[in-house]
């Protein structure tokens, strides 16, 4: 019988190894680059060769290249695999990053993982107080903004390669706090339209629309996780295990568009983001969990919260479930 972790590890293969199979076979030139770490002129994002390099080095320091070599249809001795291996090889002289920390962000690759890592073990270094400014505030907090645009400034000048004197880091830092504190997406297309006065609408909204679900909800949370991943094993290394359980979880508060616990209550109960903004303003608590946060639906009286019919009639089911003990 095959555990649930042979199942996921299945269930991965199946994803990975296509994605495999194609960067060896239509771009292993631009993989061997990607491998060395040499940076490529015209792309400054090449996820999918990043991904198949963490994947081929990560086996390659467990020990289970051949196998994925094998499932990738590459034949084990032959020129090709020969290659990958000595580049592998190379790649690890110059890395100091454990494999696992590097695979815990599998789609960025391990050589721009270890520049990231480097410059914050730099900035820890020089004592806890230093450390401690490296930590992204919480939505909340009134230097949020200026919090996430240095996070993103460094993630943009080392993993993608973007000119930061242009400050594309700090619009993405002010839309993902905007985001990440619940407004609601109407609200953030009406702000991008009264910015781009000059644009037709239809190409704003459809513009916003892209901005939100590829560089918040895709790139940002991309990059945030793997600054917080580097950021947990440096604080580690240096002996400031204290400080990792202030790091707020910036890639689910992302994904979701919610970072108040009782606002991501509603949701894991399963309302929609709109219904679970306008419920979490109404409740002066921000810190309940889902049985909380049912329970205080279940003490108001709904029809005085003031909800469209359509998102009272959502309230109303989630009142008759049972949540699991």
């Amino acid at each position: 019988m095959k555990t649930p972790g042979h199942f996921s590890a299945a269930i991965n293969n199946a994803i990975i190894i296509p994605a495999i199979e194609t960067s060896l076979n239509e771009h292993h030139d631009q993989l061997m680059t990607v491998i060395a770490g040499t940076p490529s002129a015209g792309r400054s994002d090449e996820t999918d060769l990043e991904t198949t390099f963490v994947r081929l080095y990560t086996d390659f320091k467990g020990g289970d290249l051949s196998q994925t070599f094998e499932r990738a249809g590459v034949a084990a001795g032959d020129a090709q695999s020969g290659l990958l291996e000595a580049a592998l090889a190379a790649a690890s002289e110059k890395l100091t990053l454990p494999a696992a920390v590097i695979r815990r962000t599998p789609n960025i690759s391990a050589h721009k993982q270890q520049r990231l890592y480097d410059r914050i073990r730099a900035k820890v270094a020089q004592g806890p107080d230093v450390a401690r400014t490296l930590i992204p505030l919480h939505p909340r907090e009134s230097e949020a903004f200026q919090s996430y645009a240095d996070v993103l400034e460094l993630c943009h000048e080392i993993i993608l390669g973007i000119d930061t004197s242009k400050n594309l880091h700090r619009f993405h830092a002010l839309i993902a706090r905007r985001w990440m504190l619940g407004l609601p997406l109407p609200q953030i297309i009406d702000e991008q339209i009264s910015r781009n006065t000059t644009k037709p609408v239809r190409t704003t909204i459809r513009n916003t629309l892209d901005l939100i679900e590829g560089d918040i909800r895709f790139q940002a949370v991309r990059l945030f996780g793997c600054y917080s991943a580097l950021l947990v094993y440096a604080l580690d290394s240096a002996g400031l295990v204290d400080m990792v359980s202030s790091i707020p979880s910036l890639p689910l508060y992302l994904e979701i568009g919610a970072s108040d616990k009782t606002m991501i209550s509603f949701i894991s109960l399963g309302l929609s983001r709109v219904t679970a903004m306008k419920l979490n303003e109404m409740s002066a608590r921000k810190d309940l969990d889902t049985a909380g946060a049912l329970q205080w639906l279940r003490t108001r009286p709904l029809e005085a919260l003031g909800l469209s019919p359509l998102l009272l009639a959502e309230v109303r089911a989630i009142t008759t479930i049972s949540l699991p003990n």
